[in-house]
């Protein structure tokens, strides 16, 4: 375990991003593997960093897809460190994935496509703008859907 954050054990890190790090961790009340996204340490300090970071954790919250990430939690705001606590997923980003296999047959393109779009929709529906739609921010989950 690298550190303790809430009732977050952080074991280790599994990405990272232009505002945040993510961490494989454990919910250690519900005993159950999560993923912890923490703000990096110098937009701590940043207010409006810290407020786009829980707007994208209480936009996300309301969305209920099969193919969107599932948030947990999130920090509230008194907290010295910002974080978003979601479900893990231990497959590899869409990208990685392309980069191991190679070219993927079309009809698993199609599908993978199909889903991200669902996904996109639904959150459109809801009002929301993704922002950063790229291979590294969609994961495959286990049984080859997309996240």
């Amino acid at each position: 375990m690298l550190r303790k954050l809430s009732k977050y054990e952080i074991l280790d890190e599994i990405g990272h991003g232009g505002m945040a790090t993510v961490f494989r961790g454990r919910d250690s009340r519900l005993d159950r593997p999560v993923a912890v996204k923490i703000l990096h340490p110098h937009l701590q300090s940043a207010p409006e960093a810290r407020a786009r970071f829980t707007r994208e954790a209480r936009s996300v919250a309301r969305l209920h897809h099969p193919n969107i990430l599932e948030i947990y939690d999130n920090s509230d705001e008194s907290s010295e460190e910002s974080y978003i606590v979601t479900e893990l997923l231990t497959g590899p980003t869409l990208k990685a994935f392309v980069e191991k296999t190679g070219p993927m047959p079309a009809e698993i393109a199609a599908a993978f496509t199909a889903e991200i779009a669902q996904a996109l929709g639904a959150a459109h529906d809801a009002n929301i703008v993704h922002r950063d739609v790229k291979p590294e921010n969609v994961l495959i989950h286990e049984q080859r859907t997309v996240k």
